[in-house]
C-alpha cells in the first residue's frame, strides 16, 4: 500500500491538545494512589465507562475506509475542486491542513485513551457490593479490545505512531512514534488478553466477541506479515 505523507509530528501536537482534558482532575492525588473516583462501584458504572470507547469511532463515520481505499486506484475522489481535502488525499497530497488524516488520528487516540481509562479503573477495582468479577473482567476485555483494533487502524495508516498505554502518560510518550513491530506486538498483546475473557457471544451484537478478536488478531497477523 501507498503511504500518505503526513506530518506526524504536527499530528501528536494536536493530539496533546485533544487529550488535555482527560488529565488527572486532583492532581493533589499521584497516579499510584486509589481514590473513590478511580474505582467502580457497581457493574452498571464499570459497563459505562467502556462504552466511553465507542462514539470516537462512530465519528469516523467513512473517514477512515476512505483514507484506506484512496490509497488504492479503487478510490478517486471528486469532491470540489483539486485543492479541496478529498482530492487531496486522492493525490497523495495530505498534510497538517487536511481534515481527513487530522480526524482520523485524532478521534481513535480519544478512543485509545478512553480504553487506557477503562483498563485503569478495572485494575483498580475489586469485586464487591454490585460489582462483579466477572464485569471488571469483561470491561477490560472490551476494552483492549478496542485499543487494540485502533491501533491496528493507526499503524495501518500510519506506519510507527505513539503508543500510549496509560492516563498519565508523558508528552514524550504522547509525541515519540514506536516502530510497527513494537505498535503490533501491543495489537497481539491486547487481542489476545481480550479473547480469553470475552463471552463466545453477545446478546447486543455491537459488542465484541471471542470470534470478534480472533478475526481482527487474524487480520493483525496477515497485515503485520506483509509490512
Amino acid at each position: 500500500m501507498k503511504k500518505k505523507s503526513l506530518n506526524l509530528a504536527a499530528l501528536a501536537a494536536i493530539l496533546i491538545s485533544s487529550l488535555v482534558f482527560y488529565s488527572c482532575e486532583n492532581e493533589s492525588d499521584p497516579p499510584s494512589v486509589v481514590t473513590e473516583e478511580s474505582v467502580w462501584k457497581s457493574d452498571q458504572e464499570a459497563l459505562a465507562t467502556v462504552n466511553a470507547v465507542y462514539p470516537p469511532l462512530q465519528r469516523l463515520s467513512s473517514s477512515y475506509s476512505f483514507l484506506l481505499e484512496s490509497a488504492t486506484e479503487n478510490t478517486i475522489s471528486f469532491e470540489g475542486a483539486d485543492d479541496e481535502a478529498g482530492p487531496l488525499v486522492s493525490l497523495f497530497q495530505t498534510d497538517i491542513n487536511n481534515w481527513y488524516p487530522t480526524k482520523v488520528f485524532n478521534y481513535l487516540y480519544v478512543s485509545i485513551n478512553e480504553a487506557n481509562r477503562t483498563v485503569a479503573k478495572a485494575d483498580s477495582s475489586y469485586a464487591g457490593g454490585n460489582l462483579s468479577q466477572d464485569v471488571i473482567k469483561l470491561a477490560r476485555a472490551r476494552a483492549k479490545f478496542v485499543r487494540g483494533l485502533d491501533y491496528l487502524y493507526l499503524t495501518q495508516l500510519w506506519g510507527e505512531v505513539p503508543l500510549i498505554l496509560s492516563t498519565t502518560s508523558s508528552k514524550k510518550e504522547q509525541t515519540e512514534r514506536q516502530s510497527i513491530d513494537k505498535v503490533y506486538e501491543q495489537i497481539v498483546q491486547d487481542l489476545t488478553e481480550a479473547e480469553a475473557d470475552l463471552p463466545p457471544f453477545d446478546q447486543t451484537r455491537s459488542n465484541p466477541s471471542k470470534g470478534a478478536a480472533n478475526a481482527i488478531l487474524a487480520r493483525a497477523y496477515l497485515t503485520w506479515a506483509s509490512t
